[in-house]
């Protein structure tokens, strides 16, 4: 579990972040999400996990977020247009 008091807030555009989050919610329905910035990897890392099998991890670094050719990084309907792929996690 994160503590929120002492985690590094994220510096990435908040409307952005809730891009991701709504998109993960839709996809991940009945799984537990949650998200905090990595200081040292410079990455927004998403966590997923599901109430039965491995949990996921989603790690979306800083260039992504920035980069204006990105297409994750462009205007709300990105969203229908960015792909997400996650990674399971080890136990």
């Amino acid at each position: 579990m994160i503590d929120n008091e002492t985690a590094t807030p994220s510096p990435f555009d908040e409307d952005k972040l809730r891009l991701v989050r709504e998109f993960l919610q839709r996809e991940f329905r009945t799984s537990r999400r949650e998200d905090y910035f990595h200081s040292v990897e410079m990455a927004q890392v998403f966590r997923i996990e599901p109430s039965k099998g491995p949990g996921h991890t989603l790690m979306i670094p800083k260039g992504t977020f920035e980069h204006p050719g990105s297409r994750c990084s462009s205007t709300r309907d990105s969203s229908r247009r960015c792909k997400a792929h996650s990674t399971p996690r080890s136990s």
